[in-house]
């Protein structure tokens, strides 16, 4: 059981710290974009910013989803890890408007690096569900 909730807890902190890294490259790529994000304007962000943003989305929870399945030797350990993406675009789309195309992209490339996250690693045989 300690492994099971170790394995998810790291894989959202990998998953957080990868987004993270994706966010500050981007900030310095496109310095002003973080500058206008916080005012709540994506209209003068770069599609560079907002694009790198997305891939944050992905890669994010695929290698946080990785390590938590490598971890706890589940499968649907990758799961917990989107769903803290998934909340976070949400929480995000609230508070700072989007363009509809980044919204739907932000719940979809979650649930597709879940996806395949889930499927990676599998169990050694003999190994218990």
């Amino acid at each position: 059981m300690a492994r099971l909730i170790l394995g998810i807890v790291a894989g959202i902190v990998t998953c957080g710290l990868v987004i993270f890294a994706i966010e500050w490259i981007a900030g310095q790529l496109f310095p002003g974009a973080a500058e206008a994000a916080t005012r709540g304007d994506l209209s003068g962000v770069p599609i560079g910013a907002l694009i790198a943003l997305l891939v944050g989305w992905f890669v994010g929870p695929l290698l946080g989803g990785y390590l938590a399945v490598r971890m706890a030797e589940r499968s649907w350990t990758a799961w917990p890890v989107a769903a803290f993406v998934i909340l976070g675009v949400i929480l995000n789309a609230t508070m700072i408007p989007h363009p509809l195309w980044m919204v739907a992209l932000g719940l979809l490339l979650p649930l597709a690096a879940g996806w395949l996250a889930s499927r990676a690693v599998r169990p050694a045989a003999g190994a218990g569900a």
